[in-house]
Order: structure tokens, then C-alpha cells, then sequence
């Protein structure tokens, strides 16, 4: 009996462990996700940023003829995740991206007063968020089974002043804040993500010292130990083929003990 007890409670902890995902402590996060513009509009400027005076922005996505905020859409795929993703969720996710970012914080600027840096705090009129939100539910998952990626942070763009190429990126081990949730996926405590951006493009006449006001195409990854957790209709197939595997050694184990 004894016998029989220890290995069940090894096939429950399996479970567990399985059904938890607890994150391991490896070197460095993964680039776990990736996202992009799609073909028919991957050069196209569908990210904006519009400065307010010298201390507010905002930076969101605006696709042509849309409003700030509204959503564009991107390819979306998952990378480096552990657990075996189901065939669904593999390869390129079709899905719509918005972002909304705004800040309080006035650019700082170094090197001779070229390069400039500001934190992106969300203090301003919008709450800093990125959602990556599939196209069609997947057949796994929870909640509406289409939320692949949804980002709330702190972060800092970066760039040249007048440049072509900002970035914005946040870094947990730095001290920004970066929360991830999804559908599909648990997650580690060391997180980071970038967003680039291309062709960022003031509009004509409009020259300063500070960030100008620009449109620009964009494409991002994203960082941290991310975990596929199977379904607990899934979880309940393994814990049978669990005690189906155990229950011969289990059978010998009570022969010996007679």
C-alpha cells in the first residue's frame, strides 16, 4: 500500500507540474513571440506618435483612414515556447494588433543633444497596452480562446533626433513593468520586449527639438520562459495514461509484499 501511495503521489505531482508550468530559472528570457505588419501592408505607416506640448505623448497604432488606437492587422507567431504547442497554434497566427501608450514624461536628451529618450510612464491619457488578439478562436485555450498576447508596460523610446528607426523597449531587469497575459501561455518572472519601427515619417513642414510627429510602419518580439499549458481535458488524458502505466508495477509491487 505503501508502495502504491508513493507512486501515485509521483503521478500527481507530475500533473501538477504539468498543469502549473512553474518557470525555471534559465540565463536569459527567450524571444518566445514575434509580430509584423502583414504583406499586403507591412511597409505601410499603421503606428503613430503625436506629441501634446513638451511633456505628453501618445504612441498607438492608426491604420490609414483610422482613428489612434484602432486596431491593424499583423502576423503573430510563437517561437521559443516550452511545452509542445498544439498544430493550431503553430506557424503564422492571422490576428489584429492595437496599441495604446501614452506619457507624462518629457524627452530627455544626450550626445551633443542628437539623442533622445523618453519614458513611456502611462500616466498620460491612455493606459499602456499591447494586444495581440487572433483572428479566429483556436480549438485550445481559455477565456475566448483568441488573446495570443495582451502587454501592459512601462518602457522608453528611443531615437535619434529626426531619425527614421525609434524603438520602444522595456526590460524588467531594468525596472520597467511588463505584464503578460494570454489564452495559451504562462510565463516567467524576467520579461522584455521592442517594438521598431520603420519609415517614421513627420508630417510635411514639421521640424522641432522635440520628438517630431510621425507616422511609421513597426514590428516587434517579445521576451521571457514561456510555457504551453495543455487543457485540463488533456491534463485528464495524461493522468489516465499515467495510471495506466503504473498500475502493473503497482500489481507487482502488492504480489511481492504478500
Amino acid at each position: 500500500m505503501k508502495n502504491r501511495a508513493k507512486l501515485l503521489a509521483a503521478a500527481a505531482i507530475v500533473l501538477v507540474a504539468l498543469a502549473v508550468a512553474t518557470p525555471h530559472a534559465w540565463a536569459a528570457p527567450l524571444t518566445f513571440a514575434q509580430v509584423h505588419q502583414t504583406a499586403q501592408n507591412q511597409n505601410s505607416n499603421s503606428f503613430a506618435y503625436i506629441p501634446s506640448g513638451d511633456t505628453q505623448a501618445i504612441l498607438v497604432t492608426q491604420p490609414s483612414g483610422g482613428n489612434p488606437g484602432d486596431a491593424i492587422p499583423v502576423v503573430f507567431n510563437y517561437l521559443s515556447v516550452f511545452g509542445s504547442l498544439p498544430a493550431d497554434l503553430q506557424g503564422n497566427q492571422a490576428a489584429t494588433m492595437t496599441m495604446k501608450s501614452s506619457t507624462t514624461s518629457p524627452v530627455t536628451l544626450g550626445f551633443g543633444n542628437t539623442v533622445g529618450d523618453e519614458l513611456f510612464n502611462g500616466l498620460g491619457t491612455l493606459t499602456n497596452q499591447i494586444s495581440i488578439i487572433r483572428d479566429t478562436p483556436a480549438l485550445e485555450g481559455t477565456g475566448s480562446k483568441t488573446n495570443l498576447l495582451t502587454v501592459t508596460y512601462t518602457a522608453h523610446l528611443l531615437a535619434v533626433i529626426g531619425g527614421s528607426t525609434p524603438q520602444l523597449s522595456s526590460d524588467t531587469v531594468l525596472g520597467y513593468t511588463i505584464n503578460y497575459t494570454s489564452d495559451f501561455l504562462t510565463f516567467g518572472t524576467d520579461r522584455s520586449f521592442s517594438v521598431t519601427f520603420s519609415s517614421w515619417t513627420p508630417p510635411v513642414g514639421v521640424t522641432s527639438g522635440f520628438y517630431n510627429a510621425a507616422t511609421a510602419a513597426g514590428a516587434g518580439t517579445f521576451a521571457a520562459d514561456a510555457f504551453y499549458v495543455p487543457e485540463p481535458s488533456s491534463l485528464a488524458l495524461l493522468a489516465v495514461g499515467i495510471i495506466t502505466l503504473t498500475t502493473p508495477a503497482i500489481r507487482r509491487l502488492r504480489r511481492k509484499a504478500r
